[in-house]
């Protein structure tokens, strides 16, 4: 799983017209992390099987005669 290019921008003195704004105004923090809930969600899983997975190839090993 490749990581999410990120990075930081400052915006300042920037005017949205209100026909334009997502949610609320000053709430969008609230917001991105309402949606990093469902990534962090996705991310466990994906580890949680993966380290099953690990597991049963490692007991198979173990388990050759």
């Amino acid at each position: 799983m490749w990581a999410s290019g990120t990075t930081f921008i400052t915006f300042e003195d920037v005017m949205v017209p209100v026909s334009n704004l997502i949610g609320k105004e000053g709430e969008g923090f609230k917001y991105i992390m309402i949606n990093f809930n469902h990534e962090r969600l996705s991310l466990a899983m994906q580890t949680m099987r993966m380290a099953r997975c690990c597991y049963e190839e490692s007991f198979k090993y173990a388990h050759k005669v």
